[in-house]
């Protein structure tokens, strides 16, 4: 590989890396700003919260594909924790 090549491709690199810095920095100021708001505004915190505790027990909850079929056993107790699911079929 040339040396001219190699600087190129040793610029692009660095580039990238400064182009993720970046991102990495907005998205950091975006969440402190965030949690400033959280906590100068309790009802706020509450709100958020609250959508938060509503997310993770939608996520938790069987949806009518969970239910198992009448040929098959129900040898699990769903009880909101984390499921193994069998995938040797």
């Amino acid at each position: 590989m040339s040396e001219e090549r190699t600087h190129d491709l040793g610029h692009d690199a660095a580039e990238l890396v400064q182009a993720a810095a970046l991102e990495a920095i907005k998205a950091m100021k975006a969440f402190l700003e965030l949690a400033e708001t959280v906590v100068r505004e309790p009802a706020v915190a509450a709100t958020v919260g609250r959508a938060f505790a509503e997310a993770a027990a939608s996520a938790m909850r069987p949806t009518r594909g969970d239910a198992p079929n009448d040929d098959e056993t129900n040898e699990e107790q769903h009880t909101g924790r984390v499921r193994r699911i069998d995938i040797a079929d």
